[in-house]
């Protein structure tokens, strides 16, 4: 009886391995396998410590996919490796794709407020599954008739997905209608945000769909982009929209004449003491209509700051880029270019309704001017860009960036809408 018990505990002890994966570019990957509770505690904390004194590293990476208990001798596994990783100067070590059963018990005990830990994905499979849309960080699949999944190219988007919720949670507490994600599932080798959207259709694929009634939605989608501005944030950890822009400023001042590049940053600073919420990209694409109400998605690059800033990106979509490249719209947006150029216009006179045609004008301008930078630092520095074709672009855009400037005494649009 004695030695059938030892044998158990001693097989337990066995079944528990601490594993050293891999260890490249400062970062030591370990598994932890098996039942980490009394019996196998003392032998994993001991080869655990031990890999971490011997292994070169800065931060460690505790792989507990295959981790199938953990008790509260277990817990002191953990906290005894963070411990001793902060003596010797590192890092504080993740914890990653725990499990349910073990991610519950660090959750209960509140070990995931003091730890760096990453629950594993629920794995789905979106073969056969429609596609919603594709943007730049991801592409949209309906998995059922209620819910879709968002997933994204990049294969280290974790950090991205979580900041799109806080984003999206913001914004909606501030009274902008969006999309929340309830959940991150493992999508093959990416990752993907899962969200509840009832059957609804972008505003995009709408109006391409049905040109006959496109004012019809292009009356909601200005009156929408206008409601959204209107809204202002007092205090916010929010990034400043104006930021992004200074950065563009940044990368094009070797090839900008030096006054227009210090009244740019002049225009730029002083827009700094707005705080309207700007998505960052509002083109119809990412408004949905959902059960007849219109719908946000895409709320990773949300940010404080002037309207201009979301304005220009409207203007670069349906004008900017259909000008320099033929069928932009039809190719990517499904749009011909007589229409973005209508939807364009038609969304202006909605947003500045009720001015003359002097201000409509001096606003536009002033997101022309701002569009012009961004599309001057597209061009300056992006590899996509026809290398023959730079210079021409670069001339034109420069001159056109001289000539607003010379019109425009400041970017702001809200103190004009307000």
């Amino acid at each position: 009886m004695i030695k059938s018990t030892l044998s158990g505990a001693f097989l337990r002890i066995k079944n528990n391995m601490v594993k050293k994966i891999k260890s490249e570019n400062s970062i030591l990957e370990i598994s932890l396998t098996g039942r980490l509770d009394a019996t196998a505690a003392e032998d994993t904390q001991n080869k655990l410590l031990s890999l971490l004194k011997e292994e070169p590293h800065q931060k460690a990476v505790i792989n507990c996919e295959k981790l199938d208990y953990i008790s509260s001798m277990g817990l002191r596994v953990f906290l005894r490796a963070v411990t001793e990783e902060k003596k010797a100067g590192r890092q504080e070590p993740v914890f990653k794709k725990v499990g349910e059963g073990v991610y519950e018990v660090l959750s209960v005990t509140g070990f995931t407020q003091v730890l760096e830990v990453e629950k594993a994905y629920r794995k789905i499979s979106v073969e056969g599954c429609p596609v919603l849309g594709e943007g730049a960080a991801g592409v949209v699949y309906r998995i059922d008739p209620e819910t879709v999944v968002k997933v994204y190219k990049d294969r280290d988007c974790i950090p991205l997905i979580k900041k799109e919720k806080e984003m999206a949670t913001l914004a909606f507490l501030n009274g902008i209608p969006t999309a929340i994600s309830y959940d991150i599932v493992s999508v093959g080798d990416k990752y993907g945000a899962i969200f509840e959207l009832l059957p609804s259709k972008t505003f995009n694929d709408i109006v391409s769909s049905d040109t006959e009634n496109a004012d019809k939605y292009i009356e909601e989608y200005a009156h929408f982009i206008k409601n959204m501005h209107a809204i202002s944030i007092a205090e916010t950890d929010l990034p400043k929209s104006s930021q992004r822009f200074l950065e563009y400023l940044e990368d094009v001042k070797d090839i900008m004449p030096d006054r227009d590049y210090r009244k740019f940053h002049t225009l730029l600073i002083n827009s700094d003491k707005n705080r309207h919420i700007i998505h960052g990209d509002l083109q119809m694409k990412n408004l949905l209509l959902c059960n007849g109400s219109p719908m946000l998605i895409d709320m990773d690059a949300i940010s404080v700051g002037d309207p201009v800033f979301d304005l220009q990106g409207i203007y670069m979509t349906y004008v900017e880029f259909d000008k320099e490249e033929e069928d932009n719209c039809l190719k990517f947006l499904n749009i011909p270019h007589d229409l973005a150029l209508h939807i364009w216009s038609k969304t202006m006179d909605i947003y500045f309704e009720g001015m003359s045609e002097e201000q409509k004008q001096y606003n536009k301008n002033k997101i022309k001017l701002v569009a012009a930078l961004r599309f001057l630092r597209i061009i300056h520095c992006s590899d996509t860009t026809a290398k023959a074709l730079e210079p021409l672009r670069e001339k034109r855009t420069l001159t056109q960036i001289s000539t607003l400037l010379k019109v425009v005494d400041d970017i702001c649009i809200c103190k004009t809408i307000e």
